[in-house]
């Protein structure tokens, strides 16, 4: 399962497709604010569908 994380909040989401993370963010409206993690790395998004 793929991992994202989120620089400004600093919250690990994961990836649900290339374009959206398992709670629904939208990743390529600022992909800049985007940065891929190892698999390894802990969830910390709590929302629903990351967590």
């Amino acid at each position: 399962m793929a991992k994202i994380k989120h620089i400004e909040t600093n919250e690990v989401h994961i990836l649900k497709d290339s374009k959206t993370t398992r709670c629904g963010c939208n990743i390529t409206e600022k992909p800049q604010c985007w940065e891929n993690v190892g698999d390894n790395s802990k969830v910390t998004c709590s929302k629903n569908g990351c967590k």
